[in-house]
């Protein structure tokens, strides 16, 4: 019978600081990025082990965080998820986030690990920590090693119309002339909505992520968190957006599509304007519009097509380390 390994509970001080590094059950720290949030990876359990690597303050405060899944001999922040990584809530010296990376790799140590792979959130998200993390992983012999394109949009007081640019406005004129309607609509439209875009994906030669089940299950889960916005011409599904709410702040397209067959409406400009209209109803700051390349090689077209709506280029990065003693 093989042996069940002893979770890991690991705690120091560092200075005024403590460390903590555990698996198993979880506070329900729910600050913070939804994809680095207990909530969500009580959701979407690891296949291996699941550490979680906490620094606190004097007052006991999460100052910092990461989730880091371990499966063989190869660490992954995220596992499942499109980005985990160091995230900060307090205000942290770079020479601390040093020693806290330190004290991470050392507890890894301990289980062999010859990689280490870390999805680092869109510099959107925090520019500070992120400039911050990036220095603290090439001094912790990390490679960079992708810079996608990431892209994202202001929300304004200004309609989704004034943001656009001319092309794509008479698209959504034309869209809105036609009689199209947009709406929020609930898990029970999500069958239609995944037909559409896994016929959309498959036109476009692009991948899909989660199968049906797999976003079901997230969408009955996290019912506040992942939402659906439909474009129709009378009652058919012509396009859809599924956003992902991160934070108070940041809304997540996860995933778009569009009808074949109205191409020449381009209506996903509408379902996009819906995400829109909600985030100036809810007080949200920014659409992440997600990546627009693949391993780093930029998709012309994608790329255009989120510029056409205004959008804000940014960088969403990719790490590496390898062990020397490989």
């Amino acid at each position: 019978m093989a042996s069940i390994p002893v979770p890991m509970l690991i705690k120091y001080t560092i200075g005024k600081y403590s460390f903590l590094a555990h698996e198993g059950d979880i506070d329900h720290f729910n600050r913070g990025f939804f994809f680095n949030n207990d909530d969500f990876l009580r959701s979407r359990p690891v296949k291996g082990r699941l550490i979680h690597f906490e620094l606190r303050n004097e007052f006991g405060e999460m100052t910092a965080r990461m989730n880091v899944s371990v499966l063989g001999n190869i660490a992954y922040s995220p596992w499942k998820a499109p980005f985990g990584s160091v995230e900060c809530f307090l205000e942290v010296e770079s020479n601390m986030l040093i020693e806290y990376m330190e004290g991470i790799f050392e507890s890894l140590k301990s289980l062999d690990i010859i990689e280490f792979r870390i999805i680092h959130y869109p510099d959107l998200y925090d520019v500070k920590t992120t400039k911050k993390v990036d220095q603290v992983l090439i001094k912790s012999n990390f490679d960079r090693e992708v810079d996608e394109w990431n892209q994202h949009l202001i929300i304004g007081q200004a309609g989704f119309e004034q943001q656009i640019l001319y092309s794509q406005r008479k698209r959504l004129k034309k869209c809105q002339r036609s009689g199209f309607t947009t709406k929020m609509e609930d898990i029970r439209s999500l069958s239609e909505a995944y037909e559409l875009l896994t016929d959309s994906r498959e036109r476009k030669n692009y991948p899909i992520t989660m199968s049906f089940e797999e976003l079901s299950e997230m969408f009955e889960i996290h019912p506040s968190r992942y939402l659906l916005f439909a474009v129709r011409d009378e009652q058919k599904m012509v396009a859809m957006a599924i956003s992902i709410l991160i934070s108070p702040e940041i809304i997540y397209n996860f995933y778009h599509a569009d009808h074949s067959e109205y191409g020449s409406f381009s209506p996903t400009v509408l379902a996009v304007g819906a995400v829109y209209e909600y985030c100036q109803q809810q007080g949200i700051d920014y659409i992440d519009l997600g990546i627009s390349s693949l391993n780093g090689e930029l998709n012309e077209g994608i790329y255009r097509f989120k510029k056409g709506l205004g959008a804000i280029d940014g960088i969403k990065r990719k790490y590496v380390w390898h062990s020397t003693e490989r």
